[in-house]
């Protein structure tokens, strides 16, 4: 994948927590991209090159920058860290192309928007594309405190009636069921926030029968993980063992020795670092999949699944 070089133009503290960065290009014009999309920022990481990925917040139409919105994390390995300590205007970054994994349904006949937190971020591009197009929709958005909510009156003004505010710090809260039993049949639901917020929204839908393919999430995190125990990886084409430590992830370890696996969100949601799987049980820890995905244990997402036993044969 080409990473395209760009300068930072402005940056700005929206919130004592997020800030807003505009990038422009140094070269050439910004790629084209849809409603939801991210892009990756290479970002160093103890000497490398780590790529983490960022909603795109500005609009599908406009191609002469790019913005993001970056949420200081408590837990930074260096991403978010990095970007609020070091990145100023002038910087200049280095981005991938944008990729879509939370997309709209085009054929939707209403669109439900349900955001927690910073995962307000992918619907702002996704509103628009629904605002350009005439689709009906409305927004449900959580958050703690108007001081923690970075778009909050720009929403509020923009959407009107079809903007729903719930302050979780006064206790307000969405009644989950009711409202997706309120939607229209050819309804879809989309869903970005943690992941209390994001699996309740998939059980409601799941409990009120709603079709799997109308129900849209996209996680920030994997959230809590089971403890890690290293393993071995076998890679059948040349023979060669690679040592998973538990603190690393196969797709760290497979990188380090010389592997590099295509990948993009890293924390199982995905499915770009799919890697065939000749021998062994694997511990899939992914989003993405159903059980029929993972049936046989013939692949694994190298992001953060693992081996159930102590090794794996890899198609590698």
């Amino acid at each position: 994948m080409t990473a395209q070089p760009v300068r930072v133009g402005r940056v700005e503290e929206l919130t004592p927590g997020v800030r807003r960065f505009t990038l422009v290009p140094e070269r050439g014009a910004l790629p084209a991209f849809s409603g939801g999309s991210h892009i990756g920022v290479m970002l160093p990481d103890a000497g490398a090159a780590r790529r983490n990925s960022y909603s795109l917040t500005s609009s599908p139409y406009e191609r002469s920058f790019f913005q993001i919105a970056v949420k200081r994390e408590p837990a930074s390995r260096g991403g978010s860290a990095y970007l609020h300590e070091s990145v100023r205007e002038g910087s200049r970054l280095e981005i991938a192309a944008p990729v879509n994994q939370f997309p709209l349904a085009n054929t939707g006949r209403h669109h439900l928007l349900i955001a927690g937190g910073i995962g307000i971020t992918p619907f702002l591009s996704q509103i628009e594309s629904l605002q350009r197009w005439g689709h009906s929709f409305e927004l449900h958005d959580c958050y703690r405190g108007a001081e923690n909510a970075p778009f909050l009156a720009e929403l509020r003004e923009r959407l009107g009636p079809r903007f729903h505010g719930y302050d979780t710090s006064r206790g307000a809260r969405p009644d989950l069921v009711a409202l997706l039993r309120a939607q229209v049949t050819g309804a879809h639901v989309y869903v970005c926030g943690p992941a209390g917020l994001i699996d309740a929204v998939v059980a409601a839908a799941r409990t009120l029968g709603w079709p799997r393919h109308h129900v849209h999430f996209e996680r920030f995190s994997a959230g809590p993980q089971a403890p890690t125990r290293p393993f071995v990886a076998r890679l059948a084409r040349s023979g060669q063992d690679v040592s998973v430590s538990g603190g690393s992830s196969l797709l760290d370890a497979l990188d380090a020795a010389g592997h590099a696996v295509p990948y993009s969100c890293r924390i199982g949601g995905c499915g770009t670092c799919e890697v065939a799987v000749i021998e062994g049980e694997v511990d899939h820890r992914d989003h993405c999949w159903t059980d029929e995905d993972r049936a046989g244990d013939r692949r694994i997402l190298a992001c953060i699944s693992r081996a159930k036993n102590g090794h794996l044969v890899l198609d590698l």
